[in-house]
């Protein structure tokens, strides 16, 4: 019975070192690909000169990068106290479980600092990409109302074609030619007129 809960603590933790590492490679992943996505966004959609709230991304840009060697550190103090504690094992330390709980508190600990670095970093990434996405749409918005209020304005004043003009200028000049026509016949009736009195 104690062979099989001596098998069965075993195998428990090479669960727990199991799930530690995979921890740590999302932590780093995780921070990583948050890093390419905010360059990223500031790249194709929007650039720094007319980015709104930088200091949201320069914050997010340190506390993942804070998150970033917080867990090397951690990695590394992981394998210092593993070394320690098979040293500690090798002389038959009488301390060794209380070293053990102190080393582990202190891994943990990091791991919980990374743990909400990476956190509060993705939440500050998202709350700048969210205020300049409105921005940008409200830009956009305002943009396109006024080019629609320029072509409305332009569409009221449209300037007729040549063909046009010249065919209006001709219908003038006839129209006057008849009224010199209508007055020179009026100019000969007055003078008949006149001759019959004498």
């Amino acid at each position: 019975m104690d062979n099989q809960k001596a098998k069965d603590r075993e195998s428990l933790d090479k669960l727990k070192q199991i799930s530690e590492g995979l921890y740590e490679k999302n932590i780093t992943y995780i921070a990583a690909g948050t890093l390419v996505l905010s360059l990223t966004f500031i790249e194709k959609i929007v650039t720094l000169n007319g980015a709104y709230s930088i200091w949201l991304l320069i914050a997010c840009w340190s506390i993942l990068i804070f998150t970033l060697l917080a867990n090397l550190i951690s990695h590394q103090l992981s394998s210092l106290y593993t070394e320690k504690t098979i040293y500690d094992l090798d002389k038959e330390d009488p301390k060794i479980l209380e070293k053990i709980k102190s080393r582990n508190k202190k891994i943990r600990g990091i791991n919980w600092g990374t743990t909400f670095g990476l956190t509060i970093g993705i939440i500050f990434l998202i709350i700048f990409c969210s205020i300049n996405t409105i921005k940008m749409a409200n830009d956009n918005r305002v943009l396109d109302k006024s080019e629609g209020s320029n072509y409305f304005e332009k569409g009221l004043t449209i300037t007729p074609p040549a063909t046009c003009t010249d065919s209006s200028n001709s219908s003038n000049s006839s129209s006057n030619n008849s009224g010199g026509n209508t007055s020179g016949s009026q100019t000969s009736n007055n003078s008949s007129d006149t001759s019959k009195k004498k």
